[in-house]
């Protein structure tokens, strides 16, 4: 009868084979890391809530000023269309992200 595999885990550092158990290498005392450490939810956040609502809050404060100096323009039809299609596509990769 044969054993199971095991997963050997190494010290980044030293090299030194270590326990899953262990939490810092007994050669050198390196800390061992493990997990995500909470950076992947913070990502995740800021790509679906974060960054939707602030472009959002952006959009709200920034497009009565951006539609004022438009009409002040020699063309402002044009920048309309342009302001607009800008608006679209940023919404659009905002979006996506969701």
């Amino acid at each position: 009868m044969t054993k199971p595999p095991t997963t050997q885990i190494l010290c980044g550092t030293c090299g030194q084979e270590v326990t899953a158990t262990e939490v810092s290498c007994s050669r050198c005392g390196q800390h061992l890391t493990r997990g995500i450490g909470g950076w992947l939810l913070f990502f995740i956040l800021t790509l679906v809530v974060f960054g939707p609502v602030a472009r959002l809050a952006n959009f709200r404060t920034h497009n009565a000023h951006s539609l004022e100096l438009f009409a002040q323009s020699a063309r402002p039809h044009l920048l309309y269309v342009l302001y607009v299609i800008e608006q679209v596509l940023a919404f659009t990769v905002s979006g996506y992200g969701v």
